[in-house]
């Protein structure tokens, strides 16, 4: 379950991701009663069977919890966490055959997050990653073997990021600082999908990972998330 918001008096609308159908979303009537049988099936950041009736408007005729993956007397830091990892989800149209690996990949993200025994950095690290496998997923891959304006091949020694453009060599940076030969090979090994963790980067590596994450993901989603702006502070 994404989001649930008031339809009317009576009747809610919730947004959910299905993996086999993707993003979804769904009438529930009288759930906004209290009530409502549906009262309390549909918190978020949960996974639930629904049954789905058919129609012009497809709407939710009955909802079951079969797991929270964060618990219910959850902290503000991991609410937020998980709020941005499903906030960029809805913003990022995921579909087809690659829905499937969208839910797998959200379900990874939130069992993550509510594991007690992780540190915050590493969710917050966590939640990096997942910007990169999903906008991956949607087809936003990012060129890292040659330079966006002139061609040539890219080393992780001079490779930069040029907002708006994209990876560029030390010719066309126009200033901006190299990003690292680690960093450019976390790229790559996330485009061939065989990256599940950051490496052990030191404090300037982390700070230059930060800084390229937020830019990526604004330069190509146009309402950025809101939540992640809040992973600055960490």
């Amino acid at each position: 379950m994404l989001h649930g918001r008031r339809l009317s008096d009576a009747d809610r609308v919730y947004e959910v991701l299905s993996p086999k159908y993707g993003r979804m979303s769904l009438i529930a009537r009288g759930a906004a009663s209290s009530k409502s049988k549906m009262a309390g099936h549909m918190p978020p950041f949960a996974h639930v069977s629904i049954m789905v009736g058919r129609g012009k408007q497809d709407h939710l005729a009955a909802a079951v919890i079969e797991q929270r993956f964060l618990p219910m007397e959850i902290n503000l830091q991991d609410f937020i966490l998980a709020a941005s990892l499903v906030e960029l989800t809805m913003k990022v149209n995921v579909g087809g055959v690659a829905a499937h690996e969208e839910y797998a990949l959200l379900c990874d993200g939130l069992r993550f997050i509510g594991d007690s025994s992780v540190s915050y950095r590493d969710k917050v690290q966590r939640c990096r990653l997942f910007v990169w496998e999903l906008l991956s997923l949607a087809g936003w891959r990012p060129e890292t073997a040659v330079c966006v304006m002139c061609r040539n091949a890219l080393s992780g020694t001079e490779a930069a990021y040029h907002e708006s453009v994209g990876f560029v060599c030390s010719d066309h940076a126009d200033g901006r600082p190299s990003l690292g030969a680690r960093i450019i090979e976390t790229l790559r090994q996330l485009g061939t999908g065989s990256q599940t963790s950051l490496p052990p980067f030191d404090a300037a590596e982390q700070r230059r990972w930060q800084q390229l994450t937020q830019q990526y993901y604004e330069d190509i989603i146009s309402y950025p998330v809101q939540s992640f702006r809040l992973l600055n502070y960490v």
